[in-house]
Formats: C-alpha cells, sequence, structure tokens
C-alpha cells in the first residue's frame, strides 16, 4: 500500500509540474463562482473582529452586495473577511454600498484574494461604491471594467469619506472609464475615484487603464485616484497602467498618480508616490505625477514619475499639470522627456519650488533611499495575489431592473438619480471532486475543465487527488 501511495504522489508531482503546448495545467486556488443566486447568510462568524463574517462564496458575496443595497445594512464596527477568489462570470456588478445612502461602514478584509471577471456601469462604479468611515484592505480587482454613469469610477472603491483602503492592487485588465457623455465632475482613478474627509489610502497599486471618453464639464482623472482632498492623503502607491482623457470639450485635468489635489476648500497630500504608467491628455492639462493643485496648501512629497507625458503646448508637466494653488512640495523626481517642463501652467501669483522638482536619470532614481522605500514597502505590505482565469459562460439574458441611486456633489447637494441595469446569468462548464480532511468534514473544489481538455486526464488526476487526500484545483490558462 505505501508504493502505491508513493507512486501516486509522485504521479500528482509529475501532472503538477506537466505543461503540454497551448494547454497548461495549473495547481491554484479554490475560486467560487457566481451562478447568478444570493445565499440567505454568512455560514461562518460573528462579524467581531477576532470572529470576522467569512465570505467563501459568491453568492455570499452577492448576499453582502444585497444587505447593503436593499436593506440600507451599513455593517458599522463589524469585520468581514474574504476566504475564496470570486469569479463573478463576466456578469453585471451592482457596489458594495452602491449609494451615499446605502454606505458600507465595516471592515473588509480580502485576506489576498481576488474579485474578478464583472463589469459594473454605475453612478458609483467599484466593487465598493461608497465607503463611510470603512476599511477596505489586501483586495485584489482583475478583469473588470468600471465605468461610471455620472460622476465617480474606482476599481476598489469609487467614493471614500473618513476611510481607509490600504494593500490593494488592481490588475493590469481592469479599465476604469467614463461611460458617454459627462456633464457633471467625473472624479475616477484605477484604485479610487474620490479620497475625501481625511481618508488614507496607504500601500496601493494600480496597473490598470483609466480612461476618460468624453467630458463636457470639469473633471479629474488619476492612475491611483481621481482625486484626494478634504483632509484626504495618498501615500506608498504605484501608478504602472496607462491614463488618457480622449475627448473632453471641459478641462479633464489629468495625472499619473492623483488626478487632482485638494477639494471642498481643503488641501489633499500625496505621499512617497510613484508613477510609470504614460499620461495623455488631448483637450487640457496633464501631469507626470499630478494633474492639478486644485486647493492651496496641497502637499506633494517624495514622488517620483518615469512615464512620458503628451499634452498640447504647454499643457502638459513632467510633475504638475496646472498649478492653481501654492503647494507644498518637497523631494520630488522625474526622468526627463524632451522639451516637456515641470508644470504645464501656473496661475499667476502662485509660486511652486521648482527646486523641490528634480530631474535625473533612471539610474540616479533607483539609487534614492526614498524611491527604495517605497518599491520595499510595497513588496512587503501587498499580498502575493494568486494569477486567476476568467470561466468561460454562455450567457443568458436576465430581465432589466431599476435601481434608485444617489449622487452627492461638492457642496453635499443630494441628486436623485436612477440606472438601469442588465446582467446575465450562466452555467460553467466544470467537474466537482471532494475530498476528506483531517477534521472529516468534505471539501469542494470546482475543477473548470475548458473546450479541448481531456476528461480522462482531470479524472485521473482527480482519483490520484482523493487517494492521497489532497485538494489539487486544475485549471486551463
Amino acid at each position: 500500500m505505501k508504493k502505491v501511495i508513493v507512486y501516486l504522489l509522485c504521479l500528482v508531482m509529475t501532472f503538477s509540474a506537466l505543461t503540454v503546448v497551448g494547454s497548461a495545467l495549473d495547481i491554484s486556488q479554490d475560486v467560487s463562482i457566481w451562478d447568478g443566486t444570493a445565499e440567505e447568510a454568512f455560514n461562518e462568524g460573528t462579524g467581531t473582529e477576532i470572529d470576522p463574517y467569512i465570505i467563501s462564496t459568491a453568492g455570499q458575496l452577492n448576499y453582502l452586495v444585497n444587505q447593503c443595497m436593499i436593506h440600507s445594512k451599513t455593517y458599522t464596527g463589524e469585520f468581514l473577511k474574504l476566504a475564496a477568489d470570486i469569479d463573478w462570470g463576466v456578469n453585471s456588478w451592482t457596489p458594495i454600498g452602491d449609494s451615499v445612502s446605502t454606505s458600507f461602514s465595516g471592515t473588509f478584509d480580502g485576506a489576498g484574494h481576488t474579485i474578478y471577471n464583472l463589469k459594473c456601469t454605475y453612478t458609483y462604479a467599484g466593487v465598493f461604491g461608497c465607503l463611510l468611515n470603512a476599511t477596505v484592505k489586501n483586495l485584489a480587482v482583475d478583469y473588470a471594467t468600471f465605468s461610471t454613469t455620472t460622476r465617480y469610477a474606482g476599481a476598489i472603491a469609487a467614493y471614500a469619506k473618513g476611510s481607509n483602503i490600504q494593500n490593494c492592487t488592481v490588475m493590469e485588465n481592469v479599465i476604469v472609464k467614463t461611460s458617454d457623455l459627462i456633464t457633471s465632475t467625473p472624479q475616477i482613478g484605477g484604485v479610487v475615484g474620490l479620497v475625501a474627509a481625511s481618508s488614507v489610502v496607504d500601500t496601493c497599486v494600480n496597473k490598470g487603464e483609466v480612461l476618460v471618453t468624453t467630458s463636457s464639464g470639469v473633471g479629474f482623472a488619476g492612475g491611483v485616484a481621481g482625486i484626494v482632498g478634504d483632509g484626504g492623503l495618498l501615500k506608498n502607491s504605484i501608478n504602472m497602467g496607462k491614463v488618457v482623457t480622449e475627448n473632453a470639450v471641459g478641462a479633464v485635468y489629468t495625472g499619473g498618480v492623483v488626478g487632482g489635489l485638494g477639494s471642498s476648500s481643503k488641501p489633499g497630500t500625496l505621499q512617497n508616490s510613484i508613477n510609470t504608467g504614460d499620461v495623455s491628455n488631448k483637450y487640457s492639462y496633464c501631469g507626470g505625477i499630478v494633474g492639478r493643485i486644485h486647493v492651496a496648501a496641497s502637499e506633494m512629497t517624495n514622488s517620483y514619475n518615469f512615464g512620458t507625458v503628451t499634452a498640447n503646448t504647454d499643457m502638459a508637466g513632467l510633475f504638475i499639470g496646472h498649478v492653481n494653488g501654492d503647494v507644498i512640495l518637497s523631494t520630488n523626481y522625474s526622468v526627463s522627456f524632451l522639451e516637456v517642463s515641470k508644470c504645464g501652467a501656473v496661475v499667476e501669483g502662485k509660486n511652486p519650488d521648482l527646486a523641490e522638482m528634480t530631474i535625473l536619470t533612471d539610474s540616479e532614481i533607483f539609487s534614492l533611499d526614498g524611491y527604495t522605500a517605497i518599491i520595499t514597502k510595497t513588496n512587503t505590505d501587498i499580498p502575493a495575489f494568486n494569477t486567476v482565469y476568467p470561466s468561460e459562460y454562455v450567457e443568458t439574458t436576465v430581465p432589466e431592473t431599476t435601481v434608485s441611486d444617489t449622487t452627492v456633489n461638492d457642496d453635499t447637494t443630494i441628486v436623485e438619480t436612477t440606472v438601469k441595469t442588465t446582467g446575465t446569468t450562466s452555467s460553467p462548464t466544470s467537474t466537482t471532486s471532494s475530498t476528506a480532511g483531517a477534521d472529516d468534514t468534505s471539501k469542494t473544489t470546482e475543477t473548470k475543465t475548458g473546450c479541448g481538455k481531456s476528461s480522462m486526464m482531470i479524472a485521473f488526476v482527480q482519483l490520484i487527488v482523493v487517494a492521497v487526500g489532497t485538494t489539487v484545483f486544475i485549471k486551463k490558462k
């Protein structure tokens, strides 16, 4: 019997390392695929810090969405923890805390997991819509499109007030953008749309694209955040994705890290940030780090730009696109691109300290302690998220539903709007294996076979898995 087990273990090791041309086998994490239904409760946890609610299925995540949206539950003082990667199956996503009146106010720990394969078109477009005195941490988003119909969008959160967002990553298969013609003030960022009311964004990375397609009014777009203002702080964060304003009639200030510093007549602070993504704006100002200093006394410290900056003459700045208020600057660096100036334009009477914006070579920046500290912190604090693969679905139409939504202007005037949403339901091709653990309880994992995968191969490996008492999750790349 021992020889048989040893032989089977060797086979498992062989299959786990096997690579076939055009079809690789991966040993990966458990993934829960949404089937269009919501569960009626969390099955584990009491919501305390030491015993958080455990979200281990897509149905339980949908339960959280419904509790916030339908029952206006804020989860104030309560704790939730994600226990699996969630594949939303290319279905429409309703943000958690989809309006100001249904904000999420709890603590959500992604625990190194990813929510992916979704599309969201909403006033507050993001995995979280409105955060109020909340915390979101250790979460990744991938294979997703977030499109604001009115004003705010960010892959992690569209709108954050008095909240903390930390150790989160937006992957390269994500697009955050405006939809149709935006007439109000779009505030969109790769991670967060608006960082306000002393909110803090700490140690986050954006690899996705930020895109303003059309806007007729003033707006802000940034690689990490659209606006950091009203006492907000963004620090230890990196943008690696493109930030693009394509067709704006009005002024959409576009920045590699932040679109605008300052809002609601209060400054914003940017510390220890890096941009490596290209920034472009065909119609207005853009900066390698910040699009516009929007409120006086805003601060930009220890920030670095490696991205190209493209705009019309006198509208592109290696560091800042437009300076509209006295700004506190300290130890900021950029590599040089052609004849782009340090600031695109400076309003008369404003005096940014140009000596605190230094142009160096790549290698010179790499040797700076401040730059190295940012890289070290993000590599240390952000979880190593699993590589995820979107499921393949056969989609069927879901009847159209109408959701009441709320928009909040900078002057806190509340304007009610109505958003129509449609979705799809799907059925993945899958097989299921169950193995007994040490506590004699069954654990089920879903194995996606995909087109062209040998069912005999899958069944054989599953047989080996059961024989050795180990769960192996196999996916097609």
